[in-house]
């Protein structure tokens, strides 16, 4: 793992990750040098509105989870390594929902990724969430 001002860099035989410091996120995923990320994994909160979400008034009701993870904003990263496993961490501020999100990356000597999300909601009463998952464009 190797820290530079604004990245941290991950690699090993055949992988490289790319972390920006400043969003958390995930930026540069490259295996045999070829790059295969083209957006990194954010939280998603939100899907496509079927004919019955829209009758019974989602976008009315839910309407707050549509933008969220645009409108989170960093509180915390945290890069690091033990026994050969680099780890990322990320935390999130959901400030209209009264939540944080903290994503975790874990990277194995091999190159092995592992990402995890977890939501944490505030005392603020929310309506349901449409989807809780993690989006990325490959």
């Amino acid at each position: 793992m190797k820290s530079v001002k604004d990245e941290v860099l991950i690699s090993g035989n055949g992988f490289d990750y790319v972390f920006a410091k400043q969003t958390g996120e995930l930026t540069s995923m490259r295996y045999d040098n070829r790059e295969i990320l083209q957006k990194g994994p954010r939280p998603n909160f939100w899907r496509p509105l079927t004919d019955n979400d829209v009758a019974n008034g989602t976008l009315d009701r839910c309407g707050t989870w549509k933008h969220a993870a645009d409108n989170m904003t960093l509180l915390q990263f945290e890069a690091i390594q033990t026994n050969g496993v680099a780890k990322i961490v990320s935390t999130y501020k959901l400030a209209e929902q009264d939540a944080k999100v903290i994503v975790e990356y874990e990277i194995s000597g091999s190159g092995k990724l592992a990402v995890s999300m977890h939501f944490k909601p505030g005392t603020k009463p929310l309506p349901e969430m449409p989807r809780l998952g993690m989006r990325m464009i490959r």
